[in-house]
């Protein structure tokens, strides 16, 4: 999950209810070696923490390790089997090469008197 803005290259590692907790997880992080900012995020409930964490998308799992915070329920994570497998192309290819045109040469013999 990526913020919009100034911070398009970070990710957000944690968030925390106040500006505070959030500086000093900054501050942890920093003295760990990661490089890390804390800004505002609009949450989707006024619940929601609203102070966010954001490191670069390489250090996001070290920086939740430092802070002691597990990693997002499997939900908000991507499915790790995107775009078409190759048994799909390959239905369509038959498909499109084989299963089409002999459909159409029996329909067309069935119209003209076959």
């Amino acid at each position: 999950m990526t913020t919009g803005g100034e911070s398009e290259r970070f990710e957000i590692a944690v968030r925390y209810p106040s500006q505070r907790l959030a500086r000093q997880a900054v501050e942890n992080l920093t003295i760990h070696g990661i490089g890390a900012l804390n800004e505002m995020v609009e949450g989707e409930t006024d619940d929601e923490a609203r102070f966010a964490v954001l490191v670069v998308p390489a250090d996001v799992e070290r920086a939740r390790e430092l802070l002691g915070v597990a990693a997002p329920a499997a939900a908000d994570a991507p499915s790790p089997r995107q775009g078409w497998s190759t048994v799909s192309v390959l239905i369509i290819f038959a498909a499109a090469m084989i299963i089409v045109p002999l459909l159409a040469f029996f329909i067309s013999y069935k119209l003209f008197g076959g």
